[in-house]
């Protein structure tokens, strides 16, 4: 290169962990319904419903949700009332490492800029259902 160096256009500090908890949301298994959609549209409403929530569909799973939150929120007891209404397991309240809390702001920021577009791969994609399947509506084809 030629020497000059970037500046990252955006700065955060770490929040302090110990205020912060990490809690995993598992789907029930059904038979009829393909569980990765399913995860996909539990955490998008998840983060789109309450700001004070970060959340992400777990890399090693198909049916798990890492969600992200302060210890005094999961106190009030939203996210339990989330689980019981959507008919997920609640897993156990566990320490935030830096990498889920990465993965969950992420994921929430962008849902949150950009909730009518998907995903492929490293873009976001809006519009390109019209052009491929114009019989179909645009929220038949959200992911």
């Amino acid at each position: 290169m030629n020497g000059v160096s970037s500046k990252p256009l955006f700065f955060l500090g770490l929040p302090d962990l110990n205020q912060l908890v990490c809690v995993t949301l598992s789907l029930q298994e059904h038979e009829d319904q393909e569980p990765r959609t399913n995860q996909v549209k539990a955490c998008r409403e998840l983060v789109l419903l309450n700001a004070d929530i970060l959340a992400c569909p777990a890399v090693d799973s198909i049916t798990d949700i890492t969600a992200v939150m302060a210890v005094q929120f999961f106190q009030r007891g939203f996210l339990q009332a989330f689980a019981v209404r959507n008919r997920l397991q609640l897993g156990c309240p566990q320490r935030v490492f830096p990498g889920d809390l990465q993965c969950c702001l992420s994921y929430s920021l962008i849902s949150r800029l950009a909730p009518r577009w998907n995903k492929a791969g490293l873009y976001l994609i809006s519009g390109m259902q019209q052009k491929m399947f114009p019989h179909v509506s645009p929220d038949e084809c959200s992911v």
